[in-house]
This record gives structure tokens, C-alpha cells and sequence, in this order.
């Protein structure tokens, strides 16, 4: 169950996060790290659609994980390069 309500909320956190990271696109990494993001969206709404269809096997969670790990990275970045 937890992991049904992961891919869904991965979806909408990666919506938000490339909505708002382009503000700092010019700081540090962050322009290669929204690019990548913006390529993972697609992926992120499928996971979404199979999690409310009928769940998520071992290869999609750990796609949730990789792709998690790639937002929270390019948000890490965003605060190293300063926030302010």
C-alpha cells in the first residue's frame, strides 16, 4: 500500500519540483538536473497510472526509488546553491 502511495505522490512532487527548479536553473548543475527530471516525468505518471491500476511490482518500485532519488538530489542541489 505504502508503495501505491508513493508512485502517486512521486507524480505530483515531480510536477511541483519542475515547476519551481527553473527559477534556479542557472545555479550550479541545476539546468542538467531539470532535464533530466523533465525525462522522468513521463516514467513518473505511467508508475502512477499502473499503482492505481493494480500496484507496482519489484522492477517498477525500484524505478519509484531510483526516481525519487534523482528528485531529491536535483532539490539538495537546489539548496547548496543557495535558496536566497
Amino acid at each position: 500500500r505504502r508503495l501505491r502511495e508513493a508512485a502517486l505522490q512521486l507524480s505530483t512532487a515531480l510536477e511541483t519540483a519542475l515547476a519551481e527548479l527553473p527559477a534556479w536553473a542557472e545555479r550550479g548543475d541545476l539546468a542538467t538536473r531539470i532535464d533530466e527530471l523533465t525525462g522522468l516525468e513521463e516514467q513518473a505518471d505511467a508508475l502512477a497510472a499502473t499503482a492505481l491500476d493494480r500496484g507496482l511490482g519489484e522492477e517498477e518500485a525500484a524505478t519509484v526509488e531510483r526516481i525519487l532519488g534523482r528528485l531529491e538530489a536535483a532539490l539538495r542541489a537546489r539548496t547548496a546553491a543557495g535558496i536566497g
